[in-house]
């Protein structure tokens, strides 16, 4: 997704030392089926992509006036920040001061609890709180670290083992020193991230860099009607809609052939709840925001267009949680439509944990089990009553009519 894909000697140094270092899986780990095709087991980096060949280089050449046509479009990811709120679907960003007051219902109670897992409460639950592990994650201050192990109910699943968190942890270290690329760290770091914090949640996530907005859902400008460049995401959280073993069939017969704003065939008919972009730590926020919002904006507009067509013409969605990540820093949005239905908010929570250490590795753990447990309890069942049961019902109808 970045230019820094090409830094062969990078990613060589990455492999030596993790070699050295002999940080490989030893098959204690369980693996989500998602990772099997598209990424390398724990050891492994991804070869560098190759440069472009002497055919496709020409074929540049040949096309040069419409590269240069589309150079002069292109402006910088902060402008491109600022230029959303002149959008038709105006984007204004705004950051959590007070959750009571900033904080839709629908996304305060996981908000509330991602705040305090940043500030180091209720990260793990009091059950799991062995010596072992107050040891590892603890500050050594006995009044600071009561706050870690929370006693209230825990919903959000069992915390990962150490070995397999101080494992990532070794790994983001690696990346961090020897300057990896964004690939690097999408393979190394932050998909074993994920997969740890789904594991309990039945909810699954996905690797997304090739899945593409369908261009009808890219926002539009003011100025010029011409649409927002697309933009992809790394990662997405998705519903499993186990329970729903036609889903697919039942959508299809009504003519809709995707949930999302991509057609990506791995999430086609699994509805998405979080979105994940990961840059490097040198790169600024603003890249990453722009390539967020207009994900969520696609999201939007898919999501109405799936509501219109079981017959109501408008509602007001659920907030969409975002989360940006710069190497090991994990960071919280959330994309809310006005009530109008014009334009939206684009809702900065601020950063909530860091693979750096052991404790913030937890943290961004916990903050993303609180994530999925919210698209369980709220996000599905709210799916399900505005769009999902509409299709299975329309779909029971139709078979009933044609049986009887």
């Amino acid at each position: 997704m970045s230019g820094n894909a090409q830094r062969t000697p990078v990613r060589s140094t990455v492999r030596r030392k993790l070699q050295q270092d002999a940080l490989v899986d030893d098959g204690e780990t369980p693996r989500a089926p998602q990772y099997q095709s598209s990424m390398g087991p724990f050891s492994a980096l991804p070869p560098s992509s190759p440069g472009p060949s002497q055919s496709s280089r020409s074929s540049a050449f040949s096309t040069d006036s419409q590269s240069a046509k589309k150079r002069k479009r292109e402006v910088s990811p902060t402008k491109q920040v600022d230029d959303a709120q002149y959008h038709k679907w105006a984007i204004v960003q705004k950051t959590v001061e007070n959750i009571q007051k900033d904080v839709d219902p629908a996304i305060r109670e996981v908000v509330r609890q991602i705040q305090r897992i940043k500030h180091g409460k209720g990260i793990i639950h009091h059950a799991h709180a062995t010596d072992e592990l107050k040891q590892a994650v603890g500050t050594g201050d006995e009044e600071l670290d009561k706050d870690i192990f929370t006693k209230t109910g825990d919903r959000r699943g069992d915390p990962p083992p150490i070995a397999r968190m101080d494992r990532i942890k070794q790994r983001s270290t690696i990346c961090a020193a020897a300057s990896a690329s964004e690939p690097d760290w999408n393979n190394s770091v932050h998909c074993f991230v994920l997969e740890e914090s789904c594991l309990s949640s039945g909810l699954a996530s996905h690797v997304t860099t090739t899945a593409t907005i369908e261009p009808g859902l890219l926002p539009e400008l003011t100025a010029d009607n011409n649409g927002v460049q697309s933009r992809k995401v790394d990662f997405c959280i998705v519903l499993q809609l186990s329970r729903y073993s036609n889903v697919g069939q039942a959508a299809t017969l009504q003519n809709i052939n995707f949930f999302n704003q991509t057609k990506y065939g791995p999430i086609r008919f699994k509805p998405i709840t979080v979105s994940i972009e990961t840059k490097l730590p040198v790169e600024g926020g603003a890249k990453a925001l722009v390539q967020l919002e207009t994900w969520a904006q696609a999201q939007i507009q898919r999501l109405e267009n799936l509501h219109s067509w079981v017959g109501d013409p408008w509602l007001v969605h659920m907030p969409l949680p975002l989360i940006a990540v710069h190497g090991d820093v994990w960071k919280l949005y959330y994309m809310q439509q006005n009530r109008d239905g014009h334009g939206g908010t684009m809702w900065d929570c601020g950063e909530f944990g860091s693979t750096k250490t052991l404790l913030g590795t937890y943290q961004v753990v916990a903050g993303l089990q609180a994530l999925m447990q919210w698209s369980v309890e709220v996000y599905q069942p709210w799916f399900e009553d505005n769009i999902l049961r509409r299709f299975v019902k329309l779909r029971t109808d139709g078979q009933e009519d044609a049986g009887g």
